[in-house]
Parts: structure tokens; sequence; C-alpha cells
């Protein structure tokens, strides 16, 4: 059974469309799918526990991420999605616990659910997401976990753009912050 994708496996790959990850995959590994620039769906495993740097960085294509499925603690490497710049959606994990630097700078997603179990979101996690809108937190007030969220995490993010070609600017419409920040 495959139980890793190996660094840099299918870097590159401009013909790969579709991917259907195996339940017995654990890691995705550092620039698996880098550069796969046709890439416009993954199916990933319910067993799914780290998303390694770069591992999908620049895949032009994808416009979903759903990671619902994944039961293990889960993290999220650097520039994971980073460069994914028609990425309008993503379904992070309730067991998502980090989302390292530039894990999706520069998408374009317009929502963003930070589940409860996240202590860390990295450098520029988010930044350059221009249509990013609403931001939300699922932490409560009896979280036991203290969140870090680091420099420019969300820097540059909801300059939106209307799709009518006016050019107004409407900024961020909800950001709901919890009180476990630290």
């Amino acid at each position: 059974k495959t139980r890793h994708i190996g660094e840099g496996a299918f870097q590159n790959n401009k013909s790969l469309t579709t991917v259907k990850i195996p339940d017995s995959v654990y890691n995705i590994y550092e620039s698996a799918f880098l550069g796969c620039i046709s890439l416009e769906n993954v199916d990933f495993p319910a067993y799914l526990g780290y998303i390694g740097p770069s591992a999908f960085k620049d895949c032009e294509r994808l416009t979903e991420i759903d990671l619902t499925s994944a039961r293990n603690y889960f993290t999220l490497g650097d520039s994971a999605f980073e460069g994914c710049n028609n990425l309008r959606t993503v379904k992070l994990p309730d067991n998502l616990t980090q989302i390292e630097n530039r894990a999706f700078y520069n998408t374009r997603l317009e929502s963003v659910t930070i589940p409860q179990k996240v202590y860390y979101i990295g450098e520029e996690a988010f930044a350059q997401n221009g249509y990013l809108q609403s931001l939300t937190f699922s932490h409560t007030d009896k979280s036991t976990v203290q969140l870090q969220i680091g420099d420019r995490a969300f820097y540059h993010c909801g300059y939106f753009y209307s799709d009518d070609g006016n050019g107004t600017n409407s900024g961020f419409t909800s950001v709901s912050l919890p009180k476990c920040l630290y």
C-alpha cells in the first residue's frame, strides 16, 4: 500500500488533471504536485495528516479543496497551496492544527473558517487574497488552544474588486476574532 507521495513525485506534470489519492496515504511530501498547471481536481484521503511545503504550489486550475474527510491531526506545510490563483473555496478539516507560512498565499479564497484546533497560523499564510471577505474562527470561549497568528498572516486581503469592473474596494465584510489569541 502507498503510505506517502514522495518529494517532487509529479512535479511540473503539465497534463495531469485529476488525482485520486488512496486512503492508505498519510503524507504528501514537498513539491509532490508543484507546478501541475492543468490539475483541476484532487480527491484527498481520509487518513491524511500532512501536506508538505509547496505540495500543490502553482496548481493554477484548482478551484476547490475539500480536506474535511481527514481524520488525523493535520498540518498544512509552507506554501502548500501558494499561487493556486483560481482557488476560491477551501474546506479545512476539524483536526487541522497548523497552517504554516504562506500556505494559501496568492489564492482567490472568498471566505475562510479556521477550525477550533488550529493553534498556529504562519507568516503570510493567507496574504495576497484580494477576494477574501469573510474570516471566521471556530474557537469558542471555552477553547483550550492558544492561537498564535504570524506576521502579515492576512496581509493585503480583502481588497476585493468586484467582477462587474467598477473597481469597488470593499475589503473584509466580516472578521470574528477568538478570545484565545496570544
